[in-house]
Protein backbone atom coordinates (compact mmCIF):
# COMPACT_ATOMS: atom_id res chain seq x y z
CA UNK A 1 0.00 0.00 0.00
CA UNK A 2 1.60 3.33 -1.05
CA UNK A 3 1.37 5.75 1.92
CA UNK A 4 1.91 9.63 1.58
CA UNK A 5 1.84 12.70 3.94
CA UNK A 6 1.60 16.07 3.51
CA UNK A 7 3.37 18.62 5.57
CA UNK A 8 1.66 21.68 6.21
CA UNK A 9 2.50 23.39 9.90
CA UNK A 10 2.16 26.76 8.55
CA UNK A 11 -1.01 29.61 8.76
CA UNK A 12 -4.32 28.15 8.61
CA UNK A 13 -4.92 29.95 5.30
CA UNK A 14 -1.70 28.18 3.93
CA UNK A 15 -3.68 24.91 4.77
CA UNK A 16 -6.80 25.85 3.21
CA UNK A 17 -4.42 26.71 0.05
CA UNK A 18 -2.86 22.68 0.37
CA UNK A 19 -6.31 21.24 -0.03
CA UNK A 20 -6.11 21.44 -3.69
CA UNK A 21 -2.75 19.33 -3.42
CA UNK A 22 -4.07 16.53 -1.60
CA UNK A 23 -7.17 16.20 -3.83
CA UNK A 24 -4.35 16.29 -6.46
CA UNK A 25 -2.67 13.32 -4.70
CA UNK A 26 -5.61 11.22 -4.44
CA UNK A 27 -7.49 12.49 -8.03
CA UNK A 28 -3.43 10.92 -9.85
CA UNK A 29 -3.99 8.10 -7.59
CA UNK A 30 -0.62 8.75 -6.01
CA UNK A 31 -1.82 7.62 -2.55
CA UNK A 32 -3.93 5.02 -1.25
CA UNK A 33 -3.52 6.00 2.36
CA UNK A 34 -3.33 9.78 2.53
CA UNK A 35 -2.14 11.52 6.09
CA UNK A 36 -2.04 15.09 6.82
CA UNK A 37 0.82 16.59 9.33
CA UNK A 38 -0.13 20.56 10.66
CA UNK A 39 -0.99 22.02 13.94
CA UNK A 40 -3.30 21.84 16.48
CA UNK A 41 -5.06 24.69 15.39
CA UNK A 42 -5.60 23.62 11.44
CA UNK A 43 -6.11 19.82 12.52
CA UNK A 44 -10.10 20.28 12.08
CA UNK A 45 -9.35 21.63 8.46
CA UNK A 46 -7.34 19.65 7.30
CA UNK A 47 -10.15 16.57 8.70
CA UNK A 48 -12.39 18.39 6.19
CA UNK A 49 -10.89 17.47 3.27
CA UNK A 50 -12.57 14.36 1.89
CA UNK A 51 -8.91 13.23 0.12
CA UNK A 52 -6.96 12.94 3.40
CA UNK A 53 -7.90 9.69 5.69
CA UNK A 54 -5.58 10.76 8.62
CA UNK A 55 -4.53 13.85 10.34
CA UNK A 56 -1.54 13.79 12.80
CA UNK A 57 -0.81 16.93 14.54
CA UNK A 58 3.05 18.67 15.03
CA UNK A 59 2.36 21.05 18.46
CA UNK A 60 5.47 22.71 17.15
CA UNK A 61 4.89 25.36 20.12
CA UNK A 62 3.52 22.82 22.60
CA UNK A 63 4.58 19.20 23.64
CA UNK A 64 6.42 19.07 20.31
CA UNK A 65 8.49 22.53 20.55
CA UNK A 66 12.70 22.62 20.39
CA UNK A 67 14.74 19.34 19.30
CA UNK A 68 13.82 16.83 21.44
CA UNK A 69 10.07 17.46 21.12
CA UNK A 70 10.64 17.13 16.74
CA UNK A 71 12.92 13.90 17.63
CA UNK A 72 9.80 12.42 19.60
CA UNK A 73 7.66 13.54 16.98
CA UNK A 74 9.77 12.31 14.51
CA UNK A 75 9.87 8.87 15.52
CA UNK A 76 5.85 9.01 15.58
CA UNK A 77 6.16 9.30 12.08
CA UNK A 78 8.78 6.69 11.07
CA UNK A 79 6.74 4.28 12.08
CA UNK A 80 4.13 5.08 10.05
CA UNK A 81 6.82 4.21 7.21
CA UNK A 82 5.69 6.86 4.19
CA UNK A 83 6.63 6.32 0.96
CA UNK A 84 6.47 9.65 0.06
CA UNK A 85 6.49 12.92 2.02
CA UNK A 86 5.46 16.48 0.56
CA UNK A 87 6.54 19.42 2.23
CA UNK A 88 4.61 22.98 0.75
CA UNK A 89 6.65 24.70 4.02
CA UNK A 90 9.87 26.19 4.49
CA UNK A 91 11.38 26.35 7.66
CA UNK A 92 13.96 25.09 9.15
CA UNK A 93 11.63 22.36 11.41
CA UNK A 94 9.91 21.33 8.59
CA UNK A 95 13.12 20.17 6.84
CA UNK A 96 14.60 18.54 9.39
CA UNK A 97 11.05 16.51 10.45
CA UNK A 98 10.64 15.78 7.24
CA UNK A 99 14.14 14.15 6.98
CA UNK A 100 14.02 12.41 10.47
CA UNK A 101 10.29 11.05 9.55
CA UNK A 102 13.08 8.76 7.03
CA UNK A 103 10.10 8.95 4.42
CA UNK A 104 11.49 6.85 1.39
CA UNK A 105 10.92 10.52 -1.23
CA UNK A 106 10.81 13.50 0.33
CA UNK A 107 9.93 16.40 -1.75
CA UNK A 108 10.15 20.10 -1.13
CA UNK A 109 10.73 23.55 -2.37
CA UNK A 110 14.65 25.06 -3.34
CA UNK A 111 13.69 27.94 -1.48
CA UNK A 112 13.46 25.89 1.84
CA UNK A 113 15.64 25.96 4.74
CA UNK A 114 18.29 23.45 4.31
CA UNK A 115 16.46 22.11 0.57
CA UNK A 116 19.36 20.03 0.27
CA UNK A 117 18.13 17.41 2.63
CA UNK A 118 15.33 16.90 0.56
CA UNK A 119 15.02 13.51 -2.06
CA UNK A 120 13.79 15.89 -4.94
CA UNK A 121 13.43 20.09 -4.66
CA UNK A 122 10.82 21.98 -6.64
CA UNK A 123 11.50 25.19 -8.38
CA UNK A 124 9.60 27.96 -6.04
CA UNK A 125 8.71 30.64 -8.06
CA UNK A 126 7.35 33.83 -6.12
CA UNK A 127 4.94 35.09 -8.31
CA UNK A 128 2.94 31.60 -8.98
CA UNK A 129 -0.01 31.46 -7.30
CA UNK A 130 0.23 29.10 -4.08
CA UNK A 131 -2.32 26.66 -5.61
CA UNK A 132 0.01 25.95 -8.42
CA UNK A 133 3.34 26.02 -6.22
CA UNK A 134 2.14 23.27 -4.07
CA UNK A 135 1.28 21.44 -7.31
CA UNK A 136 5.14 21.61 -8.90
CA UNK A 137 5.76 19.18 -5.83
CA UNK A 138 3.45 16.52 -7.42
CA UNK A 139 4.53 17.26 -10.66
CA UNK A 140 8.10 16.11 -9.34
CA UNK A 141 6.60 12.42 -9.19
CA UNK A 142 6.59 10.08 -12.24
CA UNK A 143 3.08 10.37 -14.60
CA UNK A 144 2.23 13.40 -12.31
CA UNK A 145 4.08 16.03 -14.60
CA UNK A 146 0.82 16.91 -16.06
CA UNK A 147 -1.33 17.12 -13.04
CA UNK A 148 -3.93 20.40 -12.63
CA UNK A 149 -5.51 21.97 -10.00
CA UNK A 150 -8.74 19.87 -8.67
CA UNK A 151 -12.30 21.21 -7.12
CA UNK A 152 -11.27 20.56 -3.10
CA UNK A 153 -13.81 18.13 -2.18
CA UNK A 154 -14.91 18.59 1.49
CA UNK A 155 -16.23 16.33 4.23
CA UNK A 156 -17.78 18.59 7.19
CA UNK A 157 -19.25 16.94 9.86
CA UNK A 158 -23.21 17.13 10.32
CA UNK A 159 -22.89 18.44 13.80
CA UNK A 160 -20.78 21.21 12.58
CA UNK A 161 -23.49 22.19 9.94
CA UNK A 162 -26.51 21.69 12.76
CA UNK A 163 -24.21 23.84 14.95
CA UNK A 164 -24.29 26.81 11.98
CA UNK A 165 -28.12 26.51 12.18
CA UNK A 166 -28.69 27.15 15.54
CA UNK A 167 -25.62 30.19 15.59
CA UNK A 168 -27.71 31.58 12.70
CA UNK A 169 -31.16 30.89 13.91
CA UNK A 170 -29.45 32.91 17.48
CA UNK A 171 -28.44 36.01 15.57
CA UNK A 172 -31.95 36.67 14.09
CA UNK A 173 -30.60 34.77 10.53
CA UNK A 174 -32.51 32.81 7.67
CA UNK A 175 -30.89 30.67 4.77
CA UNK A 176 -33.04 33.31 2.70
CA UNK A 177 -31.40 36.42 3.96
CA UNK A 178 -28.53 38.31 1.57
CA UNK A 179 -26.19 36.82 4.41
CA UNK A 180 -22.78 38.84 3.45
CA UNK A 181 -19.36 37.59 6.21
CA UNK A 182 -17.30 40.77 6.76
CA UNK A 183 -14.24 39.93 8.08
CA UNK A 184 -12.27 42.62 9.48
CA UNK A 185 -9.89 40.77 11.35
CA UNK A 186 -6.15 39.52 10.20
CA UNK A 187 -2.70 38.25 11.93
CA UNK A 188 -0.70 41.31 10.15
CA UNK A 189 -1.77 44.73 11.84
CA UNK A 190 -1.18 46.73 8.75
CA UNK A 191 -3.21 43.97 6.53
CA UNK A 192 -6.32 45.07 7.96
CA UNK A 193 -8.54 47.83 6.09
CA UNK A 194 -9.77 50.70 8.62
CA UNK A 195 -12.17 49.84 11.27
CA UNK A 196 -14.07 52.73 10.35
CA UNK A 197 -14.08 51.83 6.70
CA UNK A 198 -15.48 48.62 7.36
CA UNK A 199 -18.43 49.80 9.73
CA UNK A 200 -19.69 52.16 7.13
CA UNK A 201 -19.51 49.18 4.76
CA UNK A 202 -21.60 47.44 7.38
CA UNK A 203 -23.98 50.72 7.60
CA UNK A 204 -25.16 50.90 4.08
CA UNK A 205 -25.50 47.45 3.46
CA UNK A 206 -27.76 47.03 5.72
CA UNK A 207 -29.95 50.09 4.40
CA UNK A 208 -29.97 47.57 0.63
CA UNK A 209 -31.44 44.58 2.33
CA UNK A 210 -27.85 42.71 3.10
CA UNK A 211 -27.30 41.04 6.42
CA UNK A 212 -23.92 41.74 7.36
CA UNK A 213 -22.29 38.82 9.44
CA UNK A 214 -19.14 39.67 11.62
CA UNK A 215 -16.75 36.73 11.11
CA UNK A 216 -13.40 35.75 12.80
CA UNK A 217 -10.93 33.78 15.27
CA UNK A 218 -10.51 34.35 18.68
CA UNK A 219 -8.05 36.91 18.21
CA UNK A 220 -10.92 39.02 16.14
CA UNK A 221 -13.62 38.84 19.15
CA UNK A 222 -12.37 42.10 20.41
CA UNK A 223 -12.50 44.33 17.16
CA UNK A 224 -16.09 42.28 15.80
CA UNK A 225 -17.52 43.39 18.98
CA UNK A 226 -16.77 47.01 19.10
CA UNK A 227 -18.06 46.71 14.62
CA UNK A 228 -21.32 44.90 15.94
CA UNK A 229 -21.55 47.57 18.90
CA UNK A 230 -20.97 50.31 16.34
CA UNK A 231 -23.04 48.71 13.68
CA UNK A 232 -26.06 46.19 15.53
CA UNK A 233 -24.18 43.90 13.27
CA UNK A 234 -24.04 40.29 14.68
CA UNK A 235 -20.98 38.60 15.11
CA UNK A 236 -19.77 34.60 15.34
CA UNK A 237 -16.11 35.67 15.69
CA UNK A 238 -14.71 33.02 17.81
CA UNK A 239 -17.71 31.35 18.55
CA UNK A 240 -17.15 28.73 15.32
CA UNK A 241 -14.80 26.19 14.89
CA UNK A 242 -13.34 25.67 11.54
CA UNK A 243 -15.26 22.99 9.78
CA UNK A 244 -18.37 25.65 11.46
CA UNK A 245 -16.70 28.35 9.17
CA UNK A 246 -16.77 26.33 5.96
CA UNK A 247 -20.42 25.34 6.74
CA UNK A 248 -21.07 28.92 7.97
CA UNK A 249 -19.37 30.89 4.61
CA UNK A 250 -21.84 28.23 2.41
CA UNK A 251 -24.49 29.81 3.50
CA UNK A 252 -23.86 33.01 2.66
CA UNK A 253 -23.78 35.14 -0.18
CA UNK A 254 -20.11 36.67 -0.25
CA UNK A 255 -17.54 37.79 2.16
CA UNK A 256 -15.55 40.92 2.15
CA UNK A 257 -11.62 39.99 3.95
CA UNK A 258 -9.00 41.45 4.01
CA UNK A 259 -5.75 39.32 2.41
CA UNK A 260 -5.95 36.93 5.20
CA UNK A 261 -7.32 32.77 5.73
CA UNK A 262 -10.87 33.59 5.39
CA UNK A 263 -10.13 34.27 1.80
CA UNK A 264 -9.35 30.88 1.56
CA UNK A 265 -12.14 29.08 3.40
CA UNK A 266 -14.09 30.86 1.33
CA UNK A 267 -12.93 29.81 -1.48
CA UNK A 268 -12.85 26.32 -0.32
CA UNK A 269 -16.67 26.88 0.73
CA UNK A 270 -17.91 28.30 -2.52
CA UNK A 271 -18.54 32.38 -0.88
CA UNK A 272 -17.64 34.71 -3.60
CA UNK A 273 -14.91 37.00 -1.94
CA UNK A 274 -13.89 40.35 -2.07
CA UNK A 275 -10.18 40.52 -0.69
CA UNK A 276 -8.82 43.84 0.44
CA UNK A 277 -5.04 44.29 -0.60
CA UNK A 278 -2.74 46.40 1.11
CA UNK A 279 0.80 45.90 2.46
CA UNK A 280 1.05 42.92 0.24
CA UNK A 281 -0.40 42.34 -3.37
CA UNK A 282 -2.19 39.40 -5.37
CA UNK A 283 1.15 38.47 -7.54
CA UNK A 284 2.45 37.23 -4.46
CA UNK A 285 0.01 34.18 -5.22
CA UNK A 286 -2.43 33.96 -2.17
CA UNK A 287 -5.11 35.93 -4.09
CA UNK A 288 -8.58 34.85 -4.42
CA UNK A 289 -8.94 31.63 -7.75
CA UNK A 290 -12.74 31.67 -8.17
CA UNK A 291 -13.96 33.42 -11.41
CA UNK A 292 -16.76 34.95 -8.73
CA UNK A 293 -14.14 36.58 -6.70
CA UNK A 294 -12.88 39.95 -6.79
CA UNK A 295 -9.67 41.65 -6.02
CA UNK A 296 -9.70 45.33 -4.25
CA UNK A 297 -6.20 47.88 -4.04
CA UNK A 298 -5.13 51.09 -3.92
CA UNK A 299 -3.35 52.10 -7.03
CA UNK A 300 0.52 52.28 -7.99
CA UNK A 301 2.60 52.90 -4.81
CA UNK A 302 6.93 53.15 -4.65
CA UNK A 303 6.38 51.44 -1.11
CA UNK A 304 4.22 48.57 -1.86
CA UNK A 305 4.13 46.45 -0.96
CA UNK A 306 6.12 45.97 2.32
CA UNK A 307 6.76 42.28 2.45
CA UNK A 308 5.27 39.18 1.98
CA UNK A 309 3.18 39.29 4.94
CA UNK A 310 3.13 42.68 5.73
CA UNK A 311 5.05 44.55 8.94
CA UNK A 312 3.20 44.89 12.13
CA UNK A 313 3.34 49.16 11.57
CA UNK A 314 3.13 50.87 8.21
CA UNK A 315 6.89 52.18 7.95
CA UNK A 316 5.92 55.21 6.54
CA UNK A 317 3.63 55.79 9.39
CA UNK A 318 0.78 56.79 6.86
CA UNK A 319 -1.07 53.05 6.23
CA UNK A 320 -2.04 54.94 2.50
CA UNK A 321 -2.07 51.55 1.16
CA UNK A 322 -5.59 50.49 2.89
CA UNK A 323 -6.93 53.54 3.50
CA UNK A 324 -6.83 54.49 -0.20
CA UNK A 325 -9.06 51.83 -0.73
CA UNK A 326 -12.90 53.99 -0.26
CA UNK A 327 -15.58 52.82 1.19
CA UNK A 328 -17.59 53.14 -2.04
CA UNK A 329 -15.38 51.35 -4.34
CA UNK A 330 -16.15 48.36 -1.84
CA UNK A 331 -20.11 48.90 -2.01
CA UNK A 332 -20.01 48.81 -5.59
CA UNK A 333 -17.43 45.49 -5.75
CA UNK A 334 -19.96 43.84 -3.59
CA UNK A 335 -23.07 44.95 -5.38
CA UNK A 336 -21.45 44.15 -8.53
CA UNK A 337 -20.89 41.10 -7.31
CA UNK A 338 -24.88 39.88 -6.26
CA UNK A 339 -25.77 41.57 -9.34
CA UNK A 340 -23.58 38.94 -11.51
CA UNK A 341 -24.44 36.31 -9.45
CA UNK A 342 -28.63 36.78 -9.55
CA UNK A 343 -27.66 37.15 -13.44
CA UNK A 344 -26.28 33.83 -13.51
CA UNK A 345 -29.15 32.32 -11.52
CA UNK A 346 -31.85 33.83 -14.08
CA UNK A 347 -29.88 32.32 -16.74
CA UNK A 348 -31.45 28.84 -17.93
CA UNK A 349 -30.20 25.52 -16.31
CA UNK A 350 -28.02 27.84 -13.82
CA UNK A 351 -28.44 27.36 -10.18
CA UNK A 352 -26.62 28.69 -6.88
Amino acid sequence: MSTTAILQTAFIGDVALTGSLAQALKKAARASELHFITTPQAAPLAECFAAVDRVHVFDKRGKHKGLSGLRRFATELKSKRFNTMLVPHRSVRSTLLARMSEADITIGFDAAALSFLYSKRAAYRLHQHEVERNLELLRLLADCADVEAPQVELRIPSQAQESVKNLLDEAGLREADNIVAIAPGSVWATKRWPRGSFGEVIRQMQAEDCRPLLVGGPDDVELCSRLAAESDAPTLAGRTSLPEMLALLARCRQILTNDSAPTHLANLAGCPAAVLFGPTIPEFGFAPRAEHDRILQAGPMSCRPCSIHGPRRCPLGTHACMHEISVQSVLQTLADMRQAANSQQSAPGQTR
